[in-house]
Order: C-alpha cells, then structure tokens, then sequence
C-alpha cells in the first residue's frame, strides 16, 4: 500500500436558474448528458453563465475555523461554489481511495450564506414577492426525506384551502404540481386560477423557506429579581393584502425540542404587518399558526442561533448547510469507511453535486400602443381590453409569459404578423390579482 498526499473536491454547489439556462423551445433540466448533442446544449448554456452576478456566498467564523482546522478550501465558481479537503490516497492493488488528511468526525455541518448582489433578482425569480414569513431559504444535504438527489429543495408545500396563494406558487395536489395564474384570494380551491406543471425538477418553493434566526436577548426574571439571555426569535408577519385582519392570534409550538407553546395576541384596524417577539426558546423545529379568523395559516419553522451579519440581514437569501452524518444515502459525502465518496461500481471517486434550481418568474405581458394606433388585431395569444381608468385599447397575454435572458418569446398579432419585444424583468407591477408587465410599442402605423 502507498500514500500520496493532494487536494481533492469534496462536495460542489451549483445554483441553477432558469432564467438564464432555459430557451423557449426547451427546458433546461430536461436535457439529457447522455445524449451527445444535448450534451453540447447543456454545455453552451452553461459557457454564458455566471451566478456570481446576482449572488455572494460568505462563511460564518464558524464555518472558516473548520476549514483551517481540516485542510479544507473553498472555492467559488461559475455555477456555485466547491468545497477541497487534503486527503492521503491510498492504493491497494487496483483500488484507489483517497480518505481526509486530518481525521473528521462522524458528523459535522458547514454553513455557507447566500447573499443577493442583483436588486432586480426577484424580479425574473419565482418566488414570493411578497411573503408573509420573515423567514430565510434552508437548503441542506442531511434532512434528506424526500428529496430527491441532485436538487436540495423539499417538495413543493400541499394545497390548503382558505389559503392565499401568490401569483405563481407551485403547490402540490394528489401528487401532481399546480402553479397560480393569479393570487388567489381567501378560501378559494377554483381550478381555473391553477395552471398543472407537467414536470417536477423539484425547484425551489415556500416550502424551503422556513428558517428564523434568534439572538441572546436579556429578558427579566421577576421571581428572580434578575435578567439573563435566553434565545429570542424577532420577526415580522405580513397578512396579504386581500385579507381583513383584526386581532389575531399566533402560537408557537415545539415539534423537537423541550420549551412549552407560545402564543402572542395581536389586535388592530386592518393589520397588515406584525412585529412577534418569542422568548425563551431552543434551536429547533417549530409549527407556528395563525388564528386570525377567515384567515388562517400554519408554518413550519426551524429557529437557529444567529449566524449572519445583521447590517446585511435584508439581502440575506439562503443558508446552505452542508455535512455528513449516517444514512445520507445519495447525500452523502463519504462512504462508511471514511473515504470519499465513490461510484457505483467503488472503482474512481465521485464528487457529490448537489443543486439549488430556480425558476424563472411569469407575468402577464401587456401591450400599450401608440396613442391613436388602430391597426393592432388580437392574435391567438393576445386578448384586446379596455383599460380601467384610461380607457385606452391595450393587449394582454392570455396566459403568464415566462422571462428568459437569452431567448425571445414570439407574441405575433394575426392581423400585422409583427413580432413584438419582450418586456424587461425591471418592468413589474402589481395590478388587482396578478403581476403585470408593461411594454409601450411605438408606432407601428405610418400616418
């Protein structure tokens, strides 16, 4: 048996978002690496891409002793980031295994922050504009439970009537994924506000979305005649516009972890946005629900130790925390006898990669022609309206038009069989129950 010592990956991260990678002919998680000529699809794709522009990854001081105590490095990429650790290899006839240079123990956790750099980000993502949880994106390789190997995101949350749903919400119905055409109001299931998602490429959803970081708080102890710090969550709630809030009540129960149920009464004139304040709490997971009469929700939250800095609180994103422990199965990063992960086939080594998708936002195109332009036509998928307030002859989309950075999406009226421009992601607007896009056309009729 020989040695030799070198740096080999660990494990890599890799964001994926759709706005960049998908054409409007095809998906980009639908090609196929096997296939040769999909193969050079995916890797053209990949060439103009660069998630650096719209993300910043920072490592707690946690995080950082770690890597220095255990040979590790990190580095960012194009894609993510990937993580190296020093290892021996070790050669026994024609097995080549390579095992960490400074022993690890049996399970351990790095915790890497995601921080937006694009302000127009949220725009072309599908996600919340506007969510009703003060609560951070959690993705990690060891609750692994449903979830399927690359992507770390859980399964989109279930369907819960009475609840309101944001335009373009992905939600799950005996299995299969709906997404909202338009937000929809309180207790309404009408399958006509839903449109079925033919594939599951287990993006990200609301229900990755769940953690709430507490700070060491003094809190007083009259019994004691004394203070001293306990965990304590602060965070605010927004109740949908739609909704009509007037007192409501919030409890906060303990799923693993021994702290008794809190629950804070709110009352007020239309509340929109609350501030909550729970004492006394452990790390852990909790279900918090919301009794506000016609309104009512349920969340399930993980409360954590602060691990960010609180000047850049609002452009944190996500917290990614990536480990090992037993029974990771396709999650893991090493194999039981402390190697690094393997192939099938225990012949060469096979680097974990794991993956972050997003899904590239929709919205309703809407068409504004030039003042007096008569010659516009409806087209097949353009419907004309008279616009409330203005008055004025506009086109809508008839169904939400997805925004792509490197493909066109074709809108062609029937009767001028012009194709008009896309809308730019920065143009969104908030009309009655559905997310708008604006586009002003010049005149496309000469006088």
């Amino acid at each position: 048996m020989s040695f030799l010592i070198q740096y080999r990956p660990l494990f890599e991260v890799r964001l994926l978002h759709d706005y960049y990678l998908n054409r409007a002919s095809s998906f980009f998680h639908e090609l196929d690496l096997t296939d040769d000529g999909e193969k050079e699809e995916i890797v053209e794709r990949l060439s103009h891409y660069d998630i650096s522009n719209d993300f910043l990854f920072k490592l707690p001081s946690k995080t950082k002793k770690f890597l220095n105590a255990h040979k590790m490095v990190f580095r960012t990429t194009e894609t993510g980031f990937v993580v190296f650790i020093k290892v021996k290899q070790q050669i026994n006839g024609n097995t080549i295994k390579y095992k960490p240079f400074i022993e690890l123990e049996d399970a351990f956790e790095l915790v890497i922050q995601m921080y937006i750099t694009n302000p127009v980000l949220p725009n072309f993502t599908a996600l919340p504009m506007k969510p009703v949880l003060d609560a951070h994106y959690h993705f990690t390789n060891k609750d692994q439970e449903d979830k399927i190997y690359p992507s770390l995101s859980l399964p989109a949350p279930s369907f819960e009537s009475g609840k309101h749903y944001e335009m373009g919400c992905l939600v799950s119905v005996g299995g299969n994924l709906f997404e909202a055409l338009k937000n929809t109001a309180q207790a309404t299931s009408n399958i006509s506000d839903w449109k079925p998602i033919d594939n599951d490429f287990r993006q990200v959803t609301v229900a990755d979305q769940y953690v709430v970081y507490a700070s060491y708080l003094p809190k007083f102890f009259p019994a004691e005649e004394k203070q001293q710090l306990v965990l304590t969550a602060l965070f605010d709630y927004k109740f949908p516009r739609s909704s009509s809030v007037s007192t409501a009540e919030f409890v906060l129960t303990p799923i693993d972890v021994n702290v008794a149920p809190l629950s804070i009464q709110k009352s007020g004139e239309n509340l929109k946005r609350v501030s909550l304040k729970f004492e006394s709490l452990e790390e852990g997971n909790y279900l918090l629900t919301v009794d506000a009469g016609s309104y009512v929700a349920t969340h399930y939250i993980r409360v954590k130790a602060d691990l960010f800095d609180q000047r850049n609180k609002n452009q944190l994103f996500a917290v990614l925390a990536i480990g090992h422990e037993a029974d990771l199965n396709d999650f893991r990063l090493f194999e039981d006898d402390g190697s690094l992960r393997m192939n099938a086939t225990q012949t060469t080594t096979a680097t974990p990669i794991f993956e972050v998708r997003l899904r590239n936002r929709a919205t309703y195109w809407k068409y504004i022609p030039a003042k007096n332009e008569t010659v516009l036509a409806d087209s097949t998928q353009l419907k004309r309206e008279e616009e409330a307030g203005s008055g004025r002859t506009v086109y809508v989309s008839k169904q939400p038009q997805a925004f792509l950075e490197r493909s066109k999406i074709n809108i062609v009226f029937d009767g001028n069989n012009a194709n008009l421009p896309n809308p730019i992601p920065a143009n969104i607007r908030e009309s009655e129950d559905r997310f708008i896009s604006e586009v002003y056309l010049p005149k496309l009729q000469e006088s």
